[in-house]
């Protein structure tokens, strides 16, 4: 006898699901995550998790997320009622405040450039730079600063990491 168990997973207001649609067949939770812009770097971040899924042909669409023919990877916001993906490893970390707030944090709004800066007091870890890249932030080595243009998802995500 063969017994099914849907696993509804919980999901915070504050927090969005990336999820992975094949039409007719299944949607399954990759990864859940603290709200913050959905990019094409966490996108393939948390979809690189699973070597089965990574190993397709996936093309970016902005706003849209990762598709491969019919099937897509996106992200959705709760309330969610899908089974997380047989090898789901568990939440994932919230955004490293503590670590942003030890190396001296500081974030502006750029008027004339139209971008938000984000600055620290000497290096930061591999971690940290990783979570500024996934949302939008390069660093400009001559200004050693972060920055990114001033969106809402970009001074958001300022902002949380001040709090």
């Amino acid at each position: 006898m063969i017994v099914l168990v849907q696993i509804v997973m919980k999901i915070e207001p504050d927090q969005m699901a990336l999820i992975y649609h094949a039409p007719g067949m299944f949607i399954f939770v990759l990864g859940i995550v603290p709200k913050q812009p959905r990019t094409q770097a966490l996108t393939r971040s948390i979809v690189n998790r699973y070597p089965g899924i990574a190993a397709r042909q996936w093309t970016w669409k902005k706003g849209e997320g990762l598709s491969c023919g019919r099937d897509k990877i996106k992200f959705i916001r709760p309330p969610v009622t899908h089974s997380p993906h047989p090898d789901y490893p568990g939440i994932e970390p919230k955004l490293p405040i503590k670590l942003a707030q030890d190396h001296g944090y500081k974030s502006t709004l750029n008027p004339f450039k139209n971008g938000v800066e984000i600055t620290f007091n000497g290096p930061i870890p591999a971690e940290l730079s990783e979570v500024l890249k996934a949302n939008g932030f390069r660093y400009s080595g001559k200004m050693r600063l972060w920055y990114a243009k001033q969106t809402p998802d970009t001074k958001l995500f300022a902002r949380r990491l001040r709090s």
